[in-house]
């Protein structure tokens, strides 16, 4: 049975859907998708992503700026969005506190089903869930033991305090991959350390997926991430304490 909380640490949930290059895309798409979806997602914004790529080229290294063009479908009042970059669409929430995974998912399926009427998707190249939590904890010395099963950990390191950090571990789950990443981040209020649980369940990238799985996949992969990874990062005081679990 999936745990409760009154304080929810989920800031940010995002699942992805990248398309095939067979698959229907061109400059028409995204207002293709917006006439099925704009009755729950009127307002349309647009935005610039720049990629650096690197390259070896003749014994050095060079780099060049790619440029994204994106997208995004919104509500009036919440930020929840859809957001289409190239041959991809994701669903983002950002919604707190988090108002659960069954808030989300009919979004995410009316998004999905415009995408496939719309582009004619047979399978998808691509497809991940993304979460991020951002937990803050009264700051004591021995706050990442205290609090979290999933840390960096030195041998020997008596007297010594864990000042900025970042680490992740990468694992294959069946077919699947989950990458969890544990770092530091700016607390929002002094006398306080705070942290970002990062966790990216995907599909391997030798593995496509069919139209008619991928929603079945998306919720299975939710109570994995949720069960597998999510709750095994953590100990029973921070929900206790920090999350307030709902009994």
């Amino acid at each position: 049975m999936r745990r409760k909380y009154k304080n929810p640490p989920l800031v940010e949930l995002v699942c992805e859907f990248r398309v095939p290059p067979e698959c229907d895309w061109d400059l028409a798409t995204p207002g293709l998708i917006y006439e099925k979806v704009r009755r729950e997602f009127p307002v349309r914004k647009r935005y610039s992503l720049r990629h650096i790529e690197l390259a070896d080229a003749q014994d050095a290294l060079k780099h060049r700026l790619r440029i994204e063009e994106h997208i995004t479908f919104g509500k009036e009042d919440e930020d929840l969005f859809i957001d289409l970059g190239s041959r991809s669409l994701a669903v983002v929430s950002r919604v707190r506190p988090y108002p659960g995974w069954a808030h989300f998912r009919p979004n995410l399926e009316l998004a999905f089903a415009s995408l496939v009427e719309v582009s004619g998707l047979q399978k998808l190249r691509g497809l991940s869930l993304r979460y991020t939590n951002r937990i803050e904890v009264p700051d004591e010395p021995e706050a990442l033991e205290k609090y979290f099963n999933f840390r960096p950990l030195l041998s020997g390191n008596e007297g010594m305090a864990i000042a900025s950090f970042i680490g992740g571990t990468k694992f294959r789950d069946g077919t699947d991959v989950a990458t969890v990443v544990l770092r530091d981040a700016a607390p929002d209020n002094p006398g306080n350390r705070a942290f970002l649980l990062l966790i990216d369940y995907s599909l391997a990238q030798d593995r496509t997926l069919g139209k008619d799985d991928a929603l079945r996949w998306v919720e299975d992969a939710h109570l994995k991430v949720d069960e597998r990874y999510f709750e095994k990062c953590i100990k029973p005081v921070l929900r206790r304490e920090i999350f307030e679990e709902i009994r």
